[in-house]
């Protein structure tokens, strides 16, 4: 021991704990609490040097009786790295982790506790019988929304056996062995019970700062915002290093609970040793709630972990139940996100970014500036029309906030700015003549968007086929998670690929060798390893995720799987510039107005994009897809309304991946129309012209599900 360092009597006591198996227990014990204390409750009651001390204790312990080990011992929770080549297992959840509707405006929190005062009166007393009733036993929970990673913890038992990230609600992946190193988390419950509990894994401000400090340090780009470094860091492949980052966790969910409130289960969570958010808050009416918001607005700032809003919930369990859900969120539940936060600073230059499509962005350069706890350098400018009308000038005094908290851009120019204009530090924003990766001249053009075909300005690279920028851009989009999902490689890699010349198109990616990786600066035989891997998978993915990858013009998901269903196999889609009349066939497909057959005819007409889709073709990139009059919907047409237990974009793929045809509106063609709760217009609409109507389990049984 180091005699220079003082110990506490109590750490004393526990290093002088004789070699027995009680012994040994105690100290897995002690060591646990000491765990909660630190990562939880924010509050050590020992020094890193005491807790260090017992740490050895107890390994020194478990290397002398190996017998003695337990699962659920601290010592025990990182695993060896992932072997090579193997990823994460997908996991389905037995109940979906639903998301919440979302508002910045306190109208609208109004306009919900209007909402659900109304149908719980309607409910639980006759409509003209006094609120009073409804009063009694009504109430809400307000908690921090934290700004992390949602996480479902199984235990059995007591013991942890799974962890699984919220994936897309219904399926997510298997994260056990790197939940496990968080000490926030625990392994065993002071409880034997068999629970499923759900929350929040999150970076702590202080882990986040000095993991971009070591990051900038080793040459390593930056993480944009704590959200972002929390999903990195879970799906490492060793966990030793999810262990280092030291993340915490907070819990506020069990889809199974025995309470009669929410605020119960909360306490019910504590006693367990789950750990909840702290200053939890109650409230009885909208007025409580405000005060509630306003007490939150003037602390978040000061909080060690990040939050971006709060999340109101009704607290009684047999109200919720009333209330339901909506086809994409409970009833019961909203979150309150809190307005971006902004800062004031320096615009110092614009930089041109260089999309897939050729069209040139600007991004501004700022004098570094801290927003809701991240440093931001960088903020997007969005398009030329923006920076004519903010009239902002290199030199000026910006405002910048943080869109949904997380990408930055510019919203005005500061007042100051006039007087610094005046002093002639401000110069005009250049609108670039030739493209900053290749050089070619630029070209002008004029196009109309949205609803209300807004027309926009764009400076656009000509040079489609030999512009870095533009290669880069479109790569990114072809490995994207919609696309073809190739998660070995990332934006920094593809450039460093395009840069070196090893990558020019989509099929060059299905060349590429691990011997070619490693002459790469930084790529060791892992990771090159994982990269070939991965690209080798991704050939299996059906004709529509391809589709999407190719980026073809006015093409979106939906537009991908009709164009799949249609086309059925790569081979069908290189005989498409034999059928003369293809843009009429297209446009009547599903999805596919006129504009977009035309411009998907002309990307066929195109002689390099038919020899790119023949080179991935020959590579054996895609398999065909499953055609629509094989699944047990197809033939029959589908329309949606009303509230269901799955969100709606769940419930159409579900339909789409059956073989049916899901439209937008009713007519007397239709088959069926899936009517969920409150339905409105559409069922009076199917009744009227005696279009069959079902349930959303009928819909299911149909499926063969």
């Amino acid at each position: 021991m180091d005699g220079a360092r003082a110990v506490s009597a109590r750490v004393r006591q526990l290093l002088e704990l004789p070699e027995t198996q009680e012994a040994y227990e105690r100290l897995c014990s002690e060591v646990e609490r000491h765990d909660r204390l630190y990562y939880i409750s924010y509050s050590p009651e020992i020094t890193d040097f005491e807790y260090d001390l017992l740490y050895k204790k107890l390994k020194d312990m478990e290397e002398a009786h190996p017998e003695w080990r337990v699962p659920w011992s601290p010592t025990q929770r990182v695993a060896p790295p992932l072997p090579k080549g193997t990823g994460f297992q997908r996991v389905r959840h037995k109940a979906p982790m639903l998301s919440l509707d979302n508002t910045y405006d306190m109208g609208d929190l109004s306009a919900f506790d209007g909402r659900v005062r109304k149908a719980l009166h309607k409910a639980l007393g006759a409509p003209d019988a006094p609120e009073a009733a409804v009063r009694a036993r009504f109430g809400y929970v307000v908690e921090p929304k934290i700004d992390g990673i949602g996480i479902e913890v199984v235990y059995e038992k007591g013991i942890m056996v799974l962890a699984s990230t919220r994936g897309d609600g219904e399926v997510g992946e298997d994260v056990t062995r790197n939940v496990r190193t968080i000490r926030a988390i625990p392994v065993r419950l002071a409880e034997d019970v068999d629970i499923v509990v759900r929350g929040e894994i999150f970076m702590p401000f202080e882990t986040f700062r000095k993991l971009n400090a070591a990051r900038t340090a080793s040459g390593q780009p930056e993480f944009m915002n704590p959200r972002n470094a929390t999903a990195g860091t879970i799906h490492l492949l060793e966990p030793a290093e999810v262990a280092s980052r030291r993340l915490g966790a907070f819990f506020y969910d069990v889809p199974d609970a025995q309470e009669d409130y929410y605020s119960q289960t909360l306490k019910f969570l504590n006693r367990l040793g789950v750990p909840v958010c702290p200053d939890i808050k109650k409230a009885s009416d909208i007025n409580e709630l405000k005060e509630i918001v306003a007490w939150w607005e003037n602390r978040r700032q000061d909080l060690p972990f990040p939050i971006d809003g709060l999340v109101v919930k009704v607290d009684s369990y047999a109200h919720r139940q009333i209330l339901g859900f909506t086809s994409k969120a409970p009833s019961w539940a909203i979150a309150y996100k809190f307005r971006a936060e902004r800062a004031t600073t320096v615009l110092e230059g614009i930089e041109y970014s260089v999309g897939r499509t050729g069209v040139i962005t600007p991004v501004a350069r700022l004098e570094p500036v801290i927003i809701s706890g991240t440093r931001v350098a960088r903020a997007s400018l969005h398009n030329w029309d923006i920076v004519r009308s903010l009239d902002v000038r290199i030199g000026d005094l910006v405002v910048v906030e943080k869109a949904g908290e997380i990408i930055p851009q510019i919203v005005g120019v500061a007042p100051e700015s006039h007087e610094r204009r005046s002093q002639g530090l401000t110069s005009p924003v250049v609108v670039p003549d030739t493209c900053p990766q290749c050089g070619t001249p630029l070209v002008t053009v004029h196009s109309a968007s949205g609803r209300d075909r807004q027309e926009h300005t764009q400076v656009r690279c000509p040079n489609t086929l030999q512009c870095p920028g533009q290669i880069a851009g479109r790569l990114e989009y072809f490995v994207s998670r919609k696309g073809m999902d190739i998660r070995s490689i990332g934006p920094r890699l593809i450039r460093r690929l395009v840069d070196a010349g090893l990558v020019r198109s989509f099929s060059d990616l299905y060349l590429l060798s691990e011997e070619a990786l490693l002459e790469l600066d930084g790529i060791q035989n892992r990771s090159a390893s994982n990269i070939v891997n991965g690209i080798r998978i991704s050939k299996s993915r059906p004709l529509h995720r391809l589709v999407y990858a190719l980026g073809l013009p006015y093409t979106g998901e939906v537009g991908a799987r009709t164009l799949a269903q249609y086309f059925v196999s790569l081979d069908r889609m290189l005989m498409s510039p034999s059928l003369p009349d293809l843009p009429d066939r297209l446009k009547e497909l599903d999805g596919i107005g006129e504009v977009a057959a035309r411009a998907i005819d002309e990307y066929f007409d195109d002689v390099h994009n038919m020899r790119e889709l023949s080179r991935l073709n020959l590579l054996g990139v895609s398999v065909p897809e499953k055609k629509a009059s094989t699944g047990s919907l197809a033939g029959f047409s589908f329309c949606i309304t009303g509230r269901l237990s799955r969100s709606r974009e769940d419930v159409e793929n579900l339909i789409r991946d059956h073989g049916g045809r899901v439209v937008k509106s009713v007519s007397g063609k239709l088959d069926y129309l899936v009517a969920g709760e409150r339905a409105g217009s559409k069922l009076t609409k199917a009744r009227k012209l005696g279009v069959r109507v079902i349930s959303e389990d009928e819909l299911y049984a149909l499926a063969g599900m």
